[in-house]
């Protein structure tokens, strides 16, 4: 879920808000990693999608993990 949704405000002000820096510059790459943990088929464990997600950002797993709890 995208922080402009889940408060309800619009995307541009939040764009803003991260440019301002009143919210981390780091939070729109935590969207994008949650977003690929919740487009991942539900064969996989959740093991697997950390790794291939840590991967294909060229983080850790435990950021990823970290990420996912966050935004839960």
């Amino acid at each position: 879920m995208s922080i402009s949704n889940k408060y309800n405000i619009p995307q541009e002000t939040v764009n803003k808000m991260v440019k301002d820096g009143v919210i981390s510059c780091s939070w729109p790459m935590y969207e994008e990693v949650y977003n690929m943990f919740l487009s991942y088929p539900q064969g996989k464990s959740k093991t697997q999608i950390y790794y291939e997600i840590a991967e294909k950002k060229g983080i850790s797993e435990r950021t990823v993990r970290d990420i996912i709890s966050k935004m839960k």
